[in-house]
């Protein structure tokens, strides 16, 4: 096969999604969670316990708007969220002597419309702009990294029958995606078979040579494959020989999969 028939080369639908289901593991936005995404999380559990229960309300105020306790909580609720004025805004008090309120809301008809968003609302915003954010550029880590994965297995699915078709994609897959490799080895000697001696091997043979990552997925094809058959050492010793790859690059891999 030349390059552009080996790039056409498909393997069936059906048999990529049981594989996917198989070997991919897919990440979501929790397994990202640290600890500061603990402390995002409790300093805005915190401003909204804080943001419904101050400021407390005029009295004066409250008895001429029949606001009651509910209604004071919707208030304050939604000027966490929405900055424009219903005719009550918060106002600093300026008989404040450290025993009473120094915020209080307060009612004024002609305030209705205006832009007066209370200081808690910024730092709202704030935390909700940074966890947009941080969704974001997380989420699409995440499926990039996904993607990636399912490119490592339908990559190593049409190995044993087209060698591999993109060289320059295993740098990636290496990269993100080595234990995919890994697994589908230990899981399916297919792929030493494949190195052990085929045509396929012989095409794979140069980019072996000349190319780092090629030699490193060959390697956890290898590790793999002695993982589920350790008994195998000899004859995997003897491939490596064939297809040029350094016995002690296998050794090495092979030691952190005992630790």
């Amino acid at each position: 096969m030349n390059n552009k028939e080996k790039k056409a080369f498909k393997i069936p639908e059906k048999t990529l999604k049981d594989n996917y289901k198989k070997y991919v593991k897919y990440n979501s936005i929790l397994d990202k969670l640290s600890c500061g995404s603990v402390a995002w999380f409790v300093v805005f559990v915190w401003g909204m316990i804080l943001g419904v229960t101050t400021p407390s309300f005029c009295f004066q105020c409250e008895e001429e708007q029949n606001i009651n306790a509910v209604q004071a909580v919707g208030q304050r609720a939604r000027d966490l969220y929405y900055p424009i004025s219903n005719g009550w805004y918060i106002q600093t008090n300026p008989k404040f002597n450290g025993t009473n309120k120094l915020f209080k809301y307060k009612y004024d008809a002609q305030h209705k419309g205006k832009f007066s968003p209370r200081p808690l609302w910024y730092v709202n915003m704030a935390m909700l702009l940074w966890a947009a954010c941080w969704l974001t550029v997380v989420g699409a880590k995440q499926r990039r990294l996904n993607k990636t994965q399912e490119k490592a297995v339908e990559t190593l699915l049409k190995m044993p029958f087209v060698g591999i078709a993109d060289v320059k994609i295993v740098k990636k897959l290496m990269e993100f995606a080595p234990d995919v490799i890994y697994r589908m080895a230990k899981a399916n000697r297919v792929y030493f078979d494949t190195l052990s001696g085929t045509s396929v091997a012989a095409d794979m043979h140069y980019d072996i040579i000349n190319d780092d990552a090629m030699r490193q997925m060959v390697v956890e094809i290898m590790a793999g494959y002695l993982d589920s058959h350790p008994k195998d050492l000899e004859k995997v010793m003897t491939v490596c020989t064939k297809r040029t790859i350094p016995h002690k690059m296998l050794k090495d891999r092979m030691a952190r999969v005992r630790q």
